[in-house]
């Protein structure tokens, strides 16, 4: 079971200025954790992707 509990809302992403175009919460939260795993992968996914040769320019910005 996802929980979807630390990701924002609508009123969230409203309150920060980028209102999205759908009022499901449920949808504006997934789209925030979808966001977070893309734009802030985990320490150790990105130091386990160099180990093993993964040479990508989005681990450079880690």
């Amino acid at each position: 079971d996802l929980s979807l509990q630390p990701y924002r809302d609508f009123h969230a992403w409203k309150d920060a200025g980028l209102p999205l175009s759908t009022a499901s919460n449920e949808a504006c939260k997934l789209f925030d954790a979808t966001l977070t795993q893309v734009c802030l992968p985990s320490n150790a996914v990105v130091s386990a992707l160099k180990a093993h040769g993964g040479v990508f320019k989005i681990t450079e910005c880690f």
